[in-house]
């Protein structure tokens, strides 16, 4: 029969075998929801990591429970916490069409780590076994880590052949670019020839300035070029071409020539109506083409001279626009939500690309937001909280993230401008970070959990952007700036450093 301080030390042990051996395998399933292995097979090897881990986590906890009972009965309390339950990863989603792939380098981390988890869980079976068995106690839970130890292992060989497949097989084709609309190859003709007769004029500007001994007159020629004269007939260009676009699909050659087009741009048009009226300032903006007011205010000003020439159409739609705004969402106190910062707001901040292995991954099935989308996931600071664009605080509860399958976060992105965007949802082959700006580039990217407003942690996990500190920081800046209080917010770095 042990002693009370030998059961008592037992259980110590115990609790800390789970402890250490609770989360093993964290870092794979982070690597699979990056996309480290994609199709059938991999959602099969996903699926036995998570029964092995559910294994190993009832056999600890049945040690446990051993042990303890084995403490109590000598009239001791346990004095010892039970392992915490873990939280299961969320299942891995075929990819549509049966695709198979992934990324062979983040393959290779996945074989290591299955290799020192395997030999984890088999020595720490191996402890359990013999601390189970010292105390007369059945020794089956020891058993049972060290057998999912040894299933690790043997997916190891197949998980490095398919390693070796997918290195010998070429990458996706690049998915085609939709056809240009003979009104657009129009505008687009019109802009170059413009471009080009700006270009000749400011040389030959530039040549006799120079002769004359006025070199500023040349580059004052070119600046004008560039920045006022091509951009005005550029938007002219688009905006003619868009006219006579819209014309064409409205009359009866159009009907006739694509009539489930007719069909596309009313359920368009429906779409559009229910993003007006959910956010009507966004909406405007989009109208009013306020990106290139901002951006090429004079190629803005050429979109807008055929409804000056025409008159009447700027008015009415202004008048629109005004009723629409103002019953949009509002934060606490009354102040409606800020729009998007654009290049107005200030200079754009430094950013990152997307690996160019993810590059044509929308024929995978991941998914790219369009504008009212996006808008809809944009996240704004108000008061040192932060807030949905419906005015509500945010929230990443029921997350799933699957950089923290145990954790409720959300995956964000920050685009140039400092705007943030985010979403609870994480789902491998379908949603990533590079969904938000359609695989463009950001200035940060990672995850973070919100309670009522409140930010509580923010990282850097990401491996389509594989963000450094520095970029980390970049959005740490933005957002301190905007209002929030970082003293208490913990920060997590990229854990495959």
């Amino acid at each position: 029969m042990p002693t009370p301080d030998e059961a008592a030390r037992a259980l110590r042990t115990v609790a800390r075998l789970a402890e250490e051996q609770g989360d093993a395998l964290d870092r794979a399933f982070r690597l699979f929801g990056d996309g480290a292995l994609l199709g059938p097979r991999a959602a099969r090897l996903h699926a036995g990591l998570v029964d092995r881990c559910a294994e190993v986590g009832q056999a600890f906890n049945r040690a446990f429970r051993q042990v303890e009972h084995l403490v109590t009965a000598h009239g001791e309390p346990a004095r010892v916490p039970a392992p915490r339950p873990r939280r299961p990863p969320v299942p891995l989603r075929e990819p549509p069409g049966g695709f198979v792939g992934g990324d062979p380098d983040l393959m290779q981390v996945i074989d290591a780590e299955l290799a020192e988890v395997a030999g984890s869980w088999q020595r720490a079976g191996e402890a359990l076994s013999t601390t189970l068995a010292r105390l007369g106690l059945d020794a089956a839970p020891g058993h049972n880590v060290a057998r999912a130890g040894g299933w690790l292992a043997d997916q190891r060989p197949d998980l490095r052949r398919r390693r070796a497949e997918l290195l010998k097989t070429p990458p996706p084709p690049r998915p085609e670019p939709p056809p240009s609309s003979p009104f657009d190859t129009v505008a687009e003709a019109v802009a170059d020839a413009a471009a080009g007769i700006g270009a000749t004029w400011a040389g030959h500007v530039a040549g006799v300035a120079s002769f004359a001994g006025l070199p500023a007159a040349g580059e004052l020629a070119r600046d004008y070029a560039e920045h006022v004269a091509v951009p005005l007939v550029q938007g002219v260009a688009e905006a003619v071409a868009g006219a006579a676009r819209f014309g064409w699909e409205h009359s009866i050659g159009g009907l006739l020539t694509d009539p489930s087009g007719m069909t596309d741009r009313l359920h368009g048009a429906y779409a559009a109506g229910e993003f007006a009226a959910e956010h009507p300032v966004e909406f405007a903006k989009e109208v009013a083409g306020w990106e290139t007011l901002t951006e090429d205010p004079a190629r803005w000003f050429g979109r807008l001279l055929p409804d000056l020439l025409v008159g009447g159409g700027v008015a009415t739609r202004t008048g629109r626009i005004a009723d629409a705004a103002a019953t949009g969402p509002r934060l606490p106190g009354g102040s409606p939500i800020p729009p998007p910062r654009t290049a107005a707001d200030g200079p754009p901040l430094n950013t990152i690309r997307m690996d160019r292995r993810f590059e044509g991954e929308t024929i995978w099935g991941v998914q790219y937001l369009d504008p009212g989308s996006l808008e809809a996931t944009r996240l704004v600071v108000h008061e040192g909280r932060l807030y949905d664009v419906r005015g509500r605080p945010y929230s990443t509860d029921g997350g799933t993230s699957h950089w923290a399958p145990d954790d409720e976060r959300a995956i964000f992105v920050m685009d140039r401008y400092g705007n943030l965007y985010a979403s609870t949802h994480h789902e491998v082959g379908v949603f990533h970070h590079s969904s938000f700006l359609r695989g463009r580039q950001v200035a940060g990217a990672g995850d973070l959990r919100v309670r009522d407003g409140v930010l509580e942690l923010i990282s850097r996990h990401s491996g389509h952007y594989r963000p450094d500190a520095g970029d980390l920081d970049r959005v740490i800046d933005v957002l301190r700036r905007a209002g929030i209080d970082f003293r208490d917010v913990r920060r997590e770095d990229y854990r495959d450093d």
